[in-house]
């Protein structure tokens, strides 16, 4: 049959002998008898007359159509202008949030490191790395043993991550002083990793020796900054720590190593080449992180089975280096792997907001078709296809759909952009997130499934109906199915449930946060703050560094509003060092000797951070300090932890008893212990503290507890600074609560994330039950009032209408809880001493959100008990 077309809507023609065209205007397809049957406008026959006019016209057909449907959908938006900027609004957040996070997962999970062939690169750490260094990383003679001895490998570089945390390089000559970090690296490094410089070109084999040029490559934002992108300055010589160096590269904007390999960490501005042919660091313990690419066609499990042999051999032949091995990783698992799970919760947190949103819009879409049951029907009964309704109906849901999408992009833009600039997240690869082809691929997928989502529902209902039923309906429950209700009580249950998983989830990690940030950290970092203290001159010896180091903390000491001054090597929760010690004349067998952080400090150090001390003195001006070169019998001393004493001296007094210090440049070192302090913890907040054993030095960080807010007392230890060698960098400043705040910051972020989102769910959720009973009582408001008129009272009627709301609750909320409890468990990793089954947690969020849900019942319910009989009786 040919098709006609009314109010927007196909209709077919007539059966019989009486054309409907007359009456509902003229069609745009051409006749039958010209064309054929239109339906068969995709299959057409190549010896067909007018197949291709046919097909042409069929393409043309479907463009009128969607061209109507979209016109039928904006007259309909503009006459309930509220409903569409909800629907909009509510959609925009949704897919934008959700296009912020696949931004974030690209750029961790799916997009290649910035390398060459990524999936041949293979991190090489050391599981047994004994006591010195930073666990995970080698000595330089076993590198230097895998690299010849190594037939699994194209080739193996290493970066030293000591040297690039602590040595602050100093930037003097043109323009003002800045201190600079350098990453340390072999001279094949970049070339391991498959990076070729901007500009210029990388080190030379000459420029790897300990006496070699000196040269350096600038990254590229610290060639932007302190430059001006100037292409000249290749070949320039550049001032660092009072030497020449020639700047022979600028790397590329893709390489961004503290992102990729510590992130949080601040950027590097220079990469300077290690001397590998010094061979006294084979002495200072492990020093390198190694990273390697594998030959063409090497598993890692070929590899990895080839360096287990290989370390057996080099452990027999030089027991001094201690139970080292190796084990390799593919980098991008090394890189990104701690954080896939974190990561995956997040977009499995965000995605569950949206189909709790998908869910709302379906509910109002019901209730909008439902409103216009009757018309359909009309239509219907005119012969209008119910694919035909269908369509129309799932066009408006997808012009809805994208309509919020494109305005969530600018919203995802903003979320992309604020999680690139902050600090609350160590996530490696941050920077690069960025909302390019694939993020955009993904919000147009998204907004076209979302669409799809929400509209079936209300699409599938009025497809089916009866029409002859539908016609015969008065407004007396018009629409009021029995189906269609359960329908819509389901899509509340699914919202509450949801809403649910996310809440207790919420919960949990908000309750883990609290045990966090209220640990007993062993010291206090409130109004404390440090500077890396590095002077631009050499001193002629030890004793003349000494007295400098001296006289500036004796300064900063003096200054008014300044509690207490001293200095360390590091910072608490910041670096840290291993080395072995033991008690004199205690015996050990071999690799169980006890292992402690090692930390130089100056006197005072203890009260300045207000690290407790439980038992005997301070340093103070009497002791000698420590070196590692001191002549055998030489009175050095020793403070250790509270940990450490009783590792050592299980059950007795620690003062006044010897320890030595091993697997360090020189012999070992014998220091005896003057006091006993508080432990703290010195990795992380989740870690509980290790072993400490403090020795007097000076030099490090300069560490200031004001008595009031840092930001007067910072001036004036600039001026200091300034004052006793106006060439050393001064701006280089923390404060020991932003360490703390940086140690927590990933877990308050993915807290506060979750909460809320946790928060808008439970909107959400509140809003889709108080949407479904006020059309519940909008459409019962005859029965109600005939109710009441045969002697029901308005507490009944309120108890009928919440009971009827609170059944879907119930029912969410019970899933919710039980699919809460199977999701926190696999979650575990990521909450601090919270039981994923925290009793006081999931009880809590199930009565928040019966509270809620209850809250949301009770307007509708009032309105309900307080309809009038006869008004509602008239309304017929």
């Amino acid at each position: 049959m040919g098709q006609r077309r009314a109010g927007g809507f196909d209709i077919g023609q007539q059966t019989g002998n009486h054309d409907t065209s007359s009456r509902l205007g003229w069609s745009l397809a051409p006749p039958k008898r010209l064309l054929g049957d239109a339906s068969r406008f995709g299959g057409a026959k190549r010896n067909e007359p007018f197949a291709g006019l046919r097909v042409f016209t069929g393409e043309l057909d479907f463009i009128d159509s969607l061209a109507q449907d979209l016109g039928y959908a904006g007259r309909q938006w503009r006459k309930r202008p509220g409903f569409a900027a909800v629907a909009v609004m509510t959609l925009a957040l949704g897919i934008g949030a959700n296009t912020a996070v696949f931004s974030l997962v690209n750029a961790l999970l799916v997009r290649p490191l910035p390398f060459r062939q990524p999936e041949r690169l293979v991190w090489i750490s050391n599981p047994n790395p004994g006591g010195g260094g930073i666990p995970g990383i080698t000595g330089q003679a076993n590198f230097r043993d895998w690299r010849q001895l190594s037939g699994s490998f194209e080739t193996l570089g290493a970066y030293l991550p000591s040297f690039t945390e602590r040595i602050r390089s100093a930037l003097t000559g043109d323009g003002e002083p800045e201190r600079l970090k350098s990453l340390f690296v072999t001279g094949n490094f970049l070339a391991t990793l498959g990076v070729t410089p901007r500009l210029g070109r990388r080190f030379s084999p000459e420029e790897c020796l300990r006496h070699g040029p000196s040269a350096v490559l600038l990254t590229e934002s610290f060639w932007r900054r302190r430059f001006q992108s100037d292409p000249g300055i290749i070949g320039r010589s550049v001032t660092i720590d009072e030497a020449p160096h020639e700047v022979v590269g600028v790397l590329p904007e893709a390489f961004d190593f503290s992102s990729v390999f510590n992130p949080g960490s601040r950027p590097v501005d220079v990469v300077r080449p290690f001397p590998e042919d010094a061979p006294g660091y084979d002495h200072w313990g492990n020093l390198m992180a190694v990273i390697g690419r594998l030959a063409p066609g090497v598993t890692v499990a070929a590899a990895q089975a080839e360096f287990d042999h290989l370390n057996g051999r080099l452990r027999a032949a030089h027991p001094e280096r201690g139970d080292f091995g190796a084990r390799l990783t593919p980098l991008p698992a090394r890189v990104t792997g701690g954080f896939r799970r974190a990561v995956g919760f997040l977009a499995g947190a965000v995605g569950s907001v949206l189909l709790i949103a998908c869910a709302n819009l379906s509910n109002l879409l019901l209730a909008r078709a439902t409103a216009r049951r009757q018309e359909i029907a009309v239509r219907v009964a005119l012969g209008a296809s119910r694919g035909r309704l269908a369509r129309q109906l799932l066009t408006e849901s997808l012009a809805l759909a994208f309509c919020g999408a494109a305005l969530g992009l600018p919203l995802a833009a903003l979320m992309v952009r604020a999680l690139t600039h902050t600090r609350a997240f160590n996530v490696p690869l941050l920077a690069s997130v960025r909302l390019d082809g694939a993020a955009l691929g993904f919000t147009v997928v998204a907004a076209g499934l979302t669409g799809l989502l929400f509209g079936s529902v209300p699409a599938w209902q009025f497809s089916r109906g009866d029409t002859l039923g539908a016609l015969k309906e008065t407004s007396r429950g018009a629409g009021h199915s029995r189906g269609r209700a359960r329908m819509r009580e389901a899509l509340v249950a699914s919202e509450v449930a949801l809403a649910c998983v996310l809440l207790v989830a919420g919960g949990l990690f908000l309750r883990s946060l609290d045990r966090l940030l209220n640990v007993e950290l062993g010291f206090r970092p409130e109004k404390t703050a440090a500077w890396r203290i590095q002077p631009s001159r050499h001193f002629a010896t030890n004793g003349e560094e000494t007295l400098f180091y001296q006289e500036l903390v004796r300064r900063v000491a003096a200054l008014p509003g300044v509690v207490a001054a001293s200095m360390s090597d590091k910072l608490p929760l910041d670096l840290n060092d291993v080395g072995i010690v033991r008690a004199k004349g205690e015996t050990y067998r071999e690799g169980a000797a006890p292992s402690a952080f090692v930390r130089f400090v100056a006197p005072a150090y203890f009260g300045t951070v207000r690290i407790p001390l439980r038992a005997g003195r301070d340093f103070d001006a009497r002791d000698a300090l420590f070196d590692w070169h001191a002549p055998r019998g030489a009175q050095m001393v020793a403070i250790v932890n509270e940990k450490l004493a009783r590792l050592l001296w299980p059950g007795q007094d620690a003062l006044g008893r010897s320890l030595v210090l091993d697997d360090n440049p020189g012999p070992p070192a014998e220091c005896r212990v003057v006091g006993v302090v508080g432990n703290v913890r010195q990795t992380a907040l989740e870690e509980t503290a290790g072993p400490e054993v403090y020795l007097l030095s000076w030099g490090g960080e300069l560490l200031a507890r004001g008595g009031g807010a840092l930001a007067s007392l910072t001036p004036a230890v600039r001026g200091v600074l300034r004052g006793l060698d106006p060439l050393m960098p001064a701006d280089d400043f923390r404060s020991l609560d932003q360490i703390v705040d940086q140690a927590v910051a990933p877990k308050r972020a993915l807290a506060a994330l979750l909460g809320l989102f946790s928060l808008v769910a439970l909107l959400l959720a509140a809003i889709g039950i108080y949407g479904v009973m006020a059309f519940s009582v909008s459409q019962r408001t005859q029965e109600i009032g005939l109710r009441l008129a045969l002697g029901a009272s308005a507490g009944g009627i309120l108890a009928l209408i919440i009971r009827q709301g609170m059944r879907a609750a119930l029912v969410g909320c019970a899933a919710g809880l039980i699919g809460a409890l199977a999701l926190t468990r696999l979650i575990a990793a990521l909450f601090f001493e919270v039981s994923t089954s925290d009793p006081l947690t999931f009880a809590a969020c199930g009565l928040l959100l019966l509270a809620v849900a209850l809250l949301a019942c009770w307007a509708p319910a009032r309105r309900a008990a307080r309809v009038d009989p006869i008004v509602a009786l008239r309304c017929d």
